[in-house]
């Protein structure tokens, strides 16, 4: 009777496995029949060449900007058709950007020998106005609670430590220039919700 008693409680207990491994393999077959991510359409690029690893986004307006550093343009996209429909010129290297919606302005890294930091009107698609910047200018991180943009330059090809720039994007100008940080990239900027730090 002991026996009987223990089978079933194993029995019992295969069986919530069982079922348990069958409600989670069914939630997993759901989630790959719902991808988060689909190709619907795609743009030729003829006659680019390089990298396309910087973009700025435009959710409101529908539109994708594309940093292109061997063509040295920001190439604007319409997202509803992929259709490529302005191309910004007047950058030496575009690299990271962010679009400031509530200004319809696009601010924008520029490396190469330009060492600036632009910023371009989104309605006539043009400059009007850069922040010249030590050189080495790179990348750049936005964080839209305190409408600062970091940037990291001052090191150039020879430089043993960089430079973070603080930009106050409202005004264009530099707000903070902190130096002596480490010569390897700092491509791994994480900056809190609340503005208050980064690391």
């Amino acid at each position: 009777m002991r026996a009987g008693y223990l089978g079933g409680i194993g029995m019992r207990q295969s069986l919530k496995i069982c079922l348990i491994t069958l409600v989670l393999s069914t939630f997993a077959v759901k989630a790959q029949e719902k991808l988060p991510l689909k190709l619907i359409a795609t743009t030729p690029m003829i006659g680019f060449t390089g990298d396309f690893d910087h973009f700025g986004l435009d959710l409101k307006g529908n539109r994708l900007f594309l940093a292109s550093e061997n063509q040295k343009t920001v190439e604007v996209f319409d997202m509803r058709t992929g259709e490529r429909i302005h191309s910004i010129t007047g950058f030496g290297q575009p690299l990271t950007m962010a679009y400031l919606a509530e200004s319809n302005r696009l601010i924008v890294t520029d490396g190469g020998d330009t060492d600036a930091v632009e910023l371009v009107d989104c309605k006539e698609y043009k400059i009007i106005k850069t922040l010249k910047l030590a050189q080495g200018v790179d990348h750049g991180v936005y964080n839209p609670t305190n409408k600062y943009f970091y940037v990291e330059n001052g090191g150039g090809s020879e430089g043993k430590t960089h430079v973070l720039t603080i930009i106050d994007t409202n005004r264009l100008s530099k707000s903070v220039r902190l130096p002596g940080f480490p010569e390897a990239p700092m491509r791994a900027w994480l900056l809190t919700m609340r503005g208050k730090s980064f690391m």
